[in-house]
C-alpha cells in the first residue's frame, strides 16, 4: 500500500467521486422516475440505506440534492441530458480505473474509446444496480409487513430488518465486484467475480462509516454552527476518501493474492 502511494490515490479519487457523485446521483433518480413513472418509493428506500452507513452530514446534503432532482425530474433527463450526466459521471469511474492499475501495479494498454466505453458501462451498471438495490429493499420491506401481519411475532420485526440490511450488503457486494473485476487492466481467466478484496473493501468501508458518524455525534466536528454549509462538504469529501481508500485497498489485497497464485 505504501509503495503504490494508494492514500495520496485515494486522495485523489475523492475529489472525482465528489465531481461525479452529484451526475450519478441525477442518473439515478431519473432512472428510477423512468421505471417507476415517479419514482418516490424507491428513492426513499435508496435513502433509507445510504443514511444507515453515511455520516448525517453528508447524508443530508445528499438527501436534499435528491429531492430537488425528483421535483424537477422529467422526461427530458432521459435523453441527451441524461446522456451528459452520465458521460461526467464516468469521469470518476475512470479515475478509480487508472488507481486500481496502480494497485495492479499494470499499465494501462486499453485505447481511450473502450476505456471510456468500459467506465460508461460501469457507471451504467452501478446506477442500474442502484436502482435495483432499491427495489429489493422495497421487497424486503413490504414482506416484513407480510410478515408481522401473517406471524404477529417480535421475530417477524428482525427478518424484515435483516432482508433489509441482506438486500444492501448484496447491491454492495455486486458493484465492488464490478468494479474489481472490470476496472484495472488485467486478463486473466482465473479471476472471480466475487473475490476477497472486494469483501474486506466492503468491511472496512462499513466500519469507516461507522467510525466517522460516531466520532462526528461525540465530538461536533464540522458542526454547521462553525462550519455552515461546508461543514457537510467535508464530512462527505471524507467519506468519499474511505469509500476510495476501501476500493484501492481491496485491489491491493486482490493483486497480491494474484501474484501468489502467479
Amino acid at each position: 500500500m505504501n509503495r503504490d502511494r494508494i492514500f495520496d490515490s485515494a486522495a485523489s479519487l475523492a475529489y472525482y467521486l465528489l465531481l461525479a457523485i452529484f451526475p450519478l446521483l441525477i442518473s439515478v433518480v431519473s432512472l428510477m422516475s423512468l421505471v417507476t413513472g415517479g419514482g418516490t418509493t424507491l428513492l426513499d428506500s435508496l435513502l433509507t440505506q445510504a443514511g444507515r452507513m453515511m455520516p448525517a452530514d453528508a447524508f443530508r446534503l445528499i438527501a436534499i440534492a435528491a429531492r430537488k432532482i425528483e421535483a424537477q425530474s422529467n422526461g427530458g433527463l432521459i435523453t441527451i441530458g441524461l446522456i451528459g450526466t452520465l458521460w461526467s459521471a464516468s469521469s470518476g469511474i475512470a479515475s478509480i480505473m487508472d488507481s486500481l492499475n496502480v494497485a495492479y501495479e499494470v499499465r494501462e494498454s486499453r485505447s481511450f474509446v473502450k476505456r471510456r466505453a468500459i467506465s460508461l458501462a460501469l457507471t451504467i451498471g452501478l446506477t442500474v444496480l442502484a436502482t435495483i438495490g432499491a427495489g429489493l429493499l422495497v421487497a424486503s420491506d413490504k414482506i416484513g409487513i407480510l410478515l408481522e401481519h401473517v406471524f404477529p411475532y417480535s421475530w417477524t420485526l428482525w427478518a424484515g430488518a435483516a432482508l433489509s440490511v441482506c438486500s444492501g450488503l448484496l447491491a454492495m457486494v455486486a458493484g465492488f465486484g464490478f468494479i474489481h473485476y472490470f476496472g484495472p487492466n488485467v486478463h486473466d481467466a482465473r479471476r472471480a467475480f466475487l473475490t476477497p478484496g472486494s469483501l474486506i473493501g466492503i468491511l472496512l468501508f462499513l466500519i469507516a462509516s461507522f467510525a466517522l458518524s460516531i466520532y462526528l455525534r461525540i465530538s461536533g466536528g464540522f458542526s454547521s454552527s462553525l462550519y455552515g454549509a461546508f461543514g457537510g462538504v467535508i464530512v462527505l469529501l471524507l467519506w468519499l476518501y474511505f469509500l476510495g481508500l476501501a476500493i484501492l485497498i481491496g485491489g491491493e489485497v486482490n493483486s497480491e493474492i494474484a501474484k501468489a497464485n502467479a
